[in-house]
Order: C-alpha cells, then structure tokens, then sequence
C-alpha cells in the first residue's frame, strides 16, 4: 500500500480524515484516503498520512507512477558521464 505523509498547519476547519481527489497529468484522476494528526510537539502542525487499497485503480495508477519515476532516475544515473 503506497503512503504518503505531509506535515502543514492545519485550519480547524479541515476534517481529521476521510478522502481526497487529486489529478496527475500522466495517470488521471487518484483518490487517497487520508488521516491527520496533530503533532503533540507542535500545536500549529498536522501529519497527514495518505493511502490507497491495493486493489484500487489508484494502487494501479501510484505504481506506475513509481516505475516510471524510477525508470526515469535509471536513465539520468547511465547518462551521468563518470
């Protein structure tokens, strides 16, 4: 399960969890559920944790993303001249 974690002041208004919509040029439409926590160390920060079940098109999407990105870091390290 792909997971991605941000740390940004939250606004009260902002629920503690639940889903959000994002839109990747390459992979299209991605939905996150997401969880933020207050930090006990900083009262004006939130960790948001973001995930996907594996089973979803957007697992699917994310992972591709990742191959791709790493593809695209293989060719930059074999291009490097040495």
């Amino acid at each position: 399960m792909p997971v991605a974690v941000s740390t940004a002041p939250r606004a009260a208004s902002t629920p503690a969890g639940g889903t959000k919509q994002f839109h990747h040029h390459v992979v299209g439409e991605l939905t996150l559920a997401y969880e933020s926590l207050d930090l006990r160390a900083e009262s004006d920060l939130t960790l948001t944790i973001y995930a996907v079940e594996p089973a979803l098109p957007t697992a699917q999407a994310l992972a591709l993303l990742a191959s791709w990105a790493a593809t695209a870091v293989d060719s930059d390290k074999s291009v490097q001249p040495q």
